[in-house]
């Protein structure tokens, strides 16, 4: 039985401008998911650590990179190794190589710079 919660609100402001709820990001089989440059609020209290950003559900591989996270440090953000989270006390282990990467992009903001193009470009307000 695990101690995690049920459902986890944390928000994924993400590199196409959109604001995401969602309890995980889940690992299924077969699944080859690529994650680069998000970013995820978390309020301090809420007692959600890194590693359960992600779920397996019978998955064995996720890239991830870029991740950063707000927290109380000088500069308020701070880069964070997700896989590295989650395989530190979880197994199996995910595997980050996922047999491809994308090909078809534009640009890519940095991680960084993801939630000031979110709060003024994304949403209803904002058109």
């Amino acid at each position: 039985m695990s101690s995690r919660p049920e459902r986890l609100d944390y928000v994924d402001s993400c590199n196409a401008g959109l604001q995401m709820h969602f309890e995980k990001n889940p690992v299924l089989i077969e699944s080859a998911i690529y994650a680069e440059n998000n970013f995820f609020w978390v309020n301090p209290s809420a007692g959600i650590t890194p590693d359960m950003f992600i779920e397996r559900l019978n998955g064995t591989a996720i890239y991830e990179s870029g991740t950063m996270l707000n927290s109380p440090s000088q500069s308020g953000w701070h880069t964070v190794d997700v896989l590295a989270e989650y395989n530190a006390v979880n197994d199996p282990d995910l595997l980050s190589d996922v047999g491809w990467t994308p090909t078809l992009f534009i640009d890519f903001l940095e991680t960084q710079d993801v939630i000031p193009a979110v709060e003024s470009g994304a949403g209803p307000f904002n058109w």
